[in-house]
């Protein structure tokens, strides 16, 4: 175990981290948003409005972390947990690309799902697969 870390495994590794802690924080930030300030902004018709808002915020609450969680040992070498990072992190970028698709959140947080794609993609590049392959090995 003396190899160092692949260096596109450090940088996917730190581009979830960021990710899942902006995730964390805007999830935070959805689900605890007060239902009265927006009613006053929206009128009495906003009731569905902050039940959608709050489940975004917890659906991007929970992604962010599991996948903060599960970055750490997919850096260590687990081949097992990148593909499980993989699929988490592509199924919220779908998500969120549909929701911006359809106009329920801003195009500006698609940032977010971009990235988490930039470290999926990172993961299987070439030095990244060498890496992997010698965690199964052991």
């Amino acid at each position: 175990m003396s190899e160092s870390t692949p260096r596109v495994v450090s940088v996917a590794y730190w581009i979830w981290v960021l990710c899942a802690a902006v995730m964390v924080l805007l999830g935070l930030l959805a689900s605890t948003t007060s239902a009265d300030a927006i009613r006053e902004q929206l009128g009495s018709d906003a009731d569905s409005f902050v039940w959608l808002l709050r489940g975004i915020g917890a659906t991007s609450l929970v992604f962010g972390l599991v996948i903060g969680f599960l970055a750490a040992p997919t850096r260590a070498g687990s081949a097992r947990l990148r593909i499980v990072v993989v699929v988490l992190s592509s199924v919220f970028a779908l998500g969120t690309i549909a929701l911006s698709a359809i106009g329920m959140i801003a195009p500006v947080l698609l940032v977010i799902p971009l990235l988490l794609v930039v470290a999926s993609v990172l993961v299987f590049r070439e030095g990244a697969r060498e890496w992997f392959r010698r965690g199964q090995s052991d």
